[in-house]
């Protein structure tokens, strides 16, 4: 990434997800919200689709969860997401037919595996360690904050995340529940101060960092590509970012962002005529 993503999520399905978009809306940035199609629209305490769609139109991403409340088991996962999807696309609600939201978490055996014959992406906003985990699609490059009343933009933890997204160019992810209890919106205000008040940050909604990183993905393959080319010996050992690269060739592959000539190219120590060095070599 060529500058640090900030994004604010709400995990809420209930209408106190429309005091976060205003919230947002205030400060000129805007966030990604949830909608589960069991409950949205079903009585007053949760949006109607209309608002939903208000909210895409203002530049809101809205992601779905499923039909249900509960965790998800391999056994219902795949209908879940299924028709999170249908929901989203005869809705018109472009994100959601992108990301779905794993209710209350993944935390069954085959979930992910179910949900992955759906979706590409993914969110689990059960957080495996506290208030604070990381994301395997682009590894150690993005961390997910839970803020509540009790866990806020000045905790040391938080504090050393956002310092390390600045220095590197991650993106952060600030997860909070509008509708729980041990919501503060007080304090989730503060956050979005203190980002916005960053040096060189960028707030984006979910889909918004997903296109930028394949945008980054592609190019990190675009460059091994003409590298590669322009070496007669189809080796090349001064490509600055070929651990990246190498790391980032499986994900490619698997999102169909380039060919499958692209599983050709690997790295070892070895030279053209197979002995081991001390530099590392890229084959093609």
């Amino acid at each position: 990434l060529n500058k640090p993503l900030f994004t604010f999520l709400d995990t809420s399905i209930q209408r106190d997800m429309l005091q976060f978009r205003e919230l947002l809306e205030s400060k000129g940035v805007v966030g990604t919200l949830t909608a589960n199609i069991a409950f949205t629209g079903a009585s007053s305490a949760y949006p109607t689709i209309q608002q939903l769609q208000v909210a895409q139109l203002a530049g809101f991403d809205v992601l779905t969860c499923g039909n249900t409340a509960s965790a998800l088991t391999a056994d219902n996962a795949y209908e879940a997401a299924s028709l999170s999807k249908q929901w989203a696309t005869d809705n018109g609600l472009i994100a959601g037919q992108r990301v779905f939201i794993y209710p209350e978490g993944n935390t069954s055996d085959g979930v992910e595996t179910e949900v992955s014959r759906v979706f590409s992406y993914m969110i689990n906003t059960k957080l495996e360690q506290g208030y604070i985990d990381s994301d395997e699609f682009f590894p150690k490059r993005i961390c997910v904050i839970s803020l509540d009343d009790s866990h806020t933009v000045h905790d040391s933890d938080v504090q050393k995340l956002i310092t390390e997204t600045l220095a590197h160019n991650y993106w952060c992810i600030f997860k909070v529940d509008s509708g729980a209890q041990n919501y503060s919106e007080s304090l989730f205000s503060e956050c979005v101060d203190f980002v916005l008040a960053q040096s060189g940050v960028k707030v984006v909604t979910v889909t918004q960092a997903i296109d930028q990183i394949e945008t980054t993905i592609n190019n990190l393959i675009d460059d091994l590509f003409d590298l590669i080319n322009n070496t007669d010996s189809g080796l090349n050992r001064r490509l600055a970012d070929v651990d990246e690269a190498s790391k980032l060739r499986d994900k490619a592959l698997e999102k169909n962002i380039k060919e499958t000539t692209l599983s050709n190219v690997y790295v070892d120590y070895k030279n053209e005529s197979g002995e081991v060095t001390d530099e590392k070599y890229i084959h093609w």
